[in-house]
C-alpha cells in the first residue's frame, strides 16, 4: 500500500505543482521572479545586458518552460551526439518536419531530450522505490523509462498528425485563392507571395519559403519536391506534381490548379462520408452497453427476482 501510495501521490504532487508553477507565470507579478530563474539558463540576464541589447530579451526567450527544454536539448546534444545512429537521426528529422519543427528543435536535440526524459523517468521511478522501501517498485523503473522515451515519440507524432490535418483542410481554399489570383493576371510566385502577405496559413507560409528558396538559386523541381516530402501530405504531394507535370509540358496553370480544387473537394467529401459510416459502427458497442443492456436488466431483472423468491434461492 505503502509503495502505491509514493507511485500515484508523488507524481500527482509534482503534476499539481507544475500546474501552480504554470498558473503563477501567467500573473503579472511573479512573471518577473520566473524570468529571471529562467533566464539563468540563457546564460544570465546580465549577459543580455552586456550585449547591447535590451535588458527582457532574455527574459523573454526564456520565459516559459519551452524554451528551457529547446535550450536544454541546444547544450546537450553536443556530448551526446556520438550516440545518435545516422537511420535514427534521418527518422526524427522527418517527424520534425512533419510537426513544422516545434519549438526550433533540430533532430539532434529532440533525440537527446527523449533520452534524458527517458533517463529522468528512471531515476523518479528508482527514487520512489527507495523512499517506500520496497525493491517490487523498482520494477517499474524501466516502464517509466519506456514510457518516458515513446511518450515523446508519440507527442511528435501527434504534433505532426495535426499539422498534416491542418493542411489538407486549407488545402481546397488555397489551391482556389491561387487559381482566381493567377486568373486575375499574376503568376504563380506573384499569387504565392499575395496570399502569404494578406494571410497567416501553413501552406501560404509553405509555399512561400519554397519560392524563396528559389529566388535563392534552387531549381523550382527540386524546391517544390522539398515543399511535399517536409510535410507528408498526400494531397499537397499531387498538388506538387502537377505544378511540375505543368511546368514540363507547358500546360496553363490555372487549369492545372481548379482541377486540383476539385478533386480536393471530392477527395474531402469523400473522407467525410466513410468516416460517417465508420461512425454508425463505432457507435453499436456503446449502444449495446448503456441503453440494451440496463434496458434488459431492468425488464428481465424483477422477474429473476421474483421467480427467485418463489422458488425459495
Amino acid at each position: 500500500m505503502g509503495g502505491l501510495t509514493w507511485t500515484v501521490g508523488v507524481p500527482l504532487f509534482l503534476a499539481v505543482v507544475s500546474f501552480a508553477l504554470f498558473v503563477e507565470e501567467r500573473r503579472p507579478r511573479s512573471r518577473g521572479r520566473l524570468e529571471r530563474f529562467l533566464a539563468l539558463f540563457e546564460g544570465g540576464a546580465g549577459r543580455g545586458r552586456a550585449s547591447g541589447g535590451q535588458p527582457g530579451d532574455t527574459l523573454r526567450r526564456g520565459r516559459d518552460l519551452r524554451a528551457l527544454m529547446a535550450h536544454v536539448g541546444t547544450r546537450a546534444s553536443g556530448p551526446f551526439a556520438p550516440l545518435m545512429r545516422p537511420d535514427q537521426l534521418s527518422d526524427v528529422r522527418e517527424k520534425l518536419a512533419w510537426a513544422g519543427h516545434p519549438y526550433g528543435l533540430a533532430p539532434a536535440e529532440f533525440a537527446v531530450l527523449r533520452l534524458l526524459l527517458a533517463a529522468m523517468c528512471f531515476v523518479v521511478a528508482a527514487f520512489l522505490s527507495l523512499l517506500s522501501g520496497r525493491l517490487a517498485v523498482f520494477a517499474l523503473a524501466p516502464v517509466a523509462a519506456a514510457a518516458g522515451y515513446l511518450g515523446a515519440d508519440g507527442w511528435l507524432a501527434l504534433a505532426g498528425r495535426r499539422r498534416q490535418a491542418e493542411i489538407r483542410r486549407g488545402l481546397p481554399h488555397f489551391v482556389d485563392l491561387l487559381a482566381t489570383a493567377c486568373e486575375a493576371g499574376l503568376s504563380l510566385p506573384e499569387a504565392v507571395e499575395r496570399l502569404f502577405r494578406y494571410s497567416s496559413g501553413l501552406l501560404e507560409a509553405e509555399f512561400a519559403r519554397t519560392w524563396q528558396d528559389i529566388r535563392a538559386g534552387k531549381r523550382r523541381q527540386d524546391a517544390l519536391q522539398e515543399l511535399a516530402e517536409r510535410n507528408g501530405v498526400e494531397e499537397l504531394g499531387l498538388l506538387v506534381f502537377a505544378l511540375q507535370q505543368a511546368e514540363q509540358y507547358g500546360t496553363p496553370v490555372v487549369r492545372i490548379l481548379r482541377q486540383q480544387a476539385r478533386q480536393l473537394r471530392l477527395a474531402r467529401q469523400n473522407a467525410a462520408e466513410a468516416e460517417s459510416q465508420r461512425a454508425t459502427v463505432k457507435v453499436i458497442f456503446p449502444v449495446l452497453l448503456f441503453i440494451f443492456v440496463p434496458l434488459a436488466v431492468l425488464m428481465v431483472g424483477p422477474a429473476v427476482w421474483n421467480l427467485s423468491r418463489a422458488i425459495g434461492w
